[in-house]
């Protein structure tokens, strides 16, 4: 299996070190590593080109949000400090993407700006641990930036 061969569905229990539009605001970008098998792990770029709808929504509930309300929460080092207070810890930098990307069929909000453009567009739904997205794009591509899979290993096995 190569890089080439791995299909949008297939990126998941990966995780998610940040995300966002690249300075130009066209695509959106995700870093994530993977423990994928073999020569395949490590940390990548996943860009979604031509991207011009979004929606996210977190996932986290209303309870764990009023619970973690307070800033300690978004820095791991000083929640430790203050004893690990009961709630949702954002400082960890880093979501796990499960059930991961998946390519929305027959999408309605992907097939108007198809009409649109006059250009083939497409929607993804991402769920993670703590949010969700949906974006309409062009073309995605997967780049390797380098084998470190150290954050993805201490919380998930990786496939032999």
């Amino acid at each position: 299996m190569t890089i080439d061969d791995i299909k949008l569905d297939e990126i998941h229990d990966v995780a998610i070190i940040r995300h966002g539009f690249t300075d130009y605001v066209r695509d959106y970008r995700f870093e994530i590593e993977a423990n994928w098998i073999g020569g395949l792990a490590g940390r990548y770029v996943l860009t979604f080109t031509h991207c011009y709808e979004l929606t996210y929504k977190t996932l986290v509930d209303d309870d764990s949000i009023k619970e973690s309300w307070d800033d300690l929460f978004t820095d791991f080092e000083t929640w430790k400090k203050n004893n690990e207070p009961e709630g949702f810890v954002w400082g960890t930098n880093w979501s796990l993407a499960y059930p991961g990307f998946k390519e929305v069929a027959e999408s309605e909000r992907a097939n108007n700006w198809s009409k649109r453009l006059n250009k083939e567009m497409q929607e993804v739904n991402l769920q993670a641990n703590s949010f969700e997205i949906n974006l309409i794009y062009s073309t995605w591509h997967l780049k390797k930036i380098n084998d470190d899979t150290s954050l993805i290993n201490q919380v998930m096995i990786p496939l032999q």
